[in-house]
């Protein structure tokens, strides 16, 4: 038989009662706010999972403890994939395939605690084209292009064909 319990804002236990309920308090045991003090590398290029370092103090070890949330207004946040954490470190993997380019914050949130936002620049490579094909075509006619080059962003990369000096066509 156990004994009742009180705690505030809750109903008495019954002594004894069958099936009666447990409480679990779950602490980060400091209660210390997280704080972030660098992150590596301190600014990324829109594309592709890349892999960022926070780098702090008073980190929560264990799954879903600890949080990392990039943000920027008018935006939807975008929430790492966490790879491991420690009390000074976490490393996760960022897509920003659809992010705006600018100026994102960083947070990291620990048991419900979170740090202040930390500037974290999302910045694009221009795209280069290196070869056009075919190099010519008649006029009238509907012609297939394949153009080549480097840092083309599916669905964020446009194409505009154009006569120097006239109109797209």
């Amino acid at each position: 038989q156990g004994t009742a319990t009180k705690v505030r804002g809750l109903s008495d236990i019954p002594e004894g009662e069958p099936g009666g309920a447990f409480l679990r308090i779950a602490s980060s045991g400091s209660g210390t706010a997280p704080t972030v003090t660098s992150i590596a590398p301190p600014s990324a290029v829109i594309g592709p999972t890349a892999l960022l370092t926070v780098n702090g103090t008073n980190f929560v070890t264990g799954t879903g403890l600890t949080t990392v949330t990039l943000t920027q207004d008018g935006q939807d946040p975008i929430v790492p994939s966490i790879v491991s954490v420690t009390t000074t470190r976490i490393t996760c993997n960022v897509t920003t395939l659809t992010a705006a380019p600018g100026a994102w914050n960083v947070v990291v949130t620990t048991c419900g605690q979170a740090t202040a936002p930390v500037p974290f620049p999302l910045t694009c490579n221009a795209p280069t084209i290196t070869t056009v094909a075919p190099a010519t075509g008649n006029v009238g006619q509907t012609v297939g292009l394949t153009i080549t080059g480097t840092n083309f962003l599916n669905g964020r990369t446009a194409v505009e064909i154009r006569k120097a000096g006239q109109t797209a066509i």
